[in-house]
């Protein structure tokens, strides 16, 4: 593998380690999964929700959350 293709693997994979212990560290503070749904669209689903549809769906549009 050439080296410049080696370290951007590397920097891939070490950037989906680290969105992984961000969304595992802001499930263990708040009790909520947050997931990208779409582009600008974020879906927060809480642990103690009694569906599996229970959760807040939101899209943030420019700097404004709609």
């Amino acid at each position: 593998m050439e080296r410049a293709e080696l370290k951007s693997q590397r920097l891939r994979e070490v950037f989906q380690m680290k969105i992984h212990e961000f969304r595992t560290a802001c499930y263990m503070l708040t009790r909520y999964r947050i997931d990208i749904t779409t582009e600008n669209q974020y879906r927060f689903t809480s642990m103690y929700g009694e569906h599996k549809e229970d959760n807040l769906l939101f899209k943030v549009t420019c700097c404004f959350i709609n």
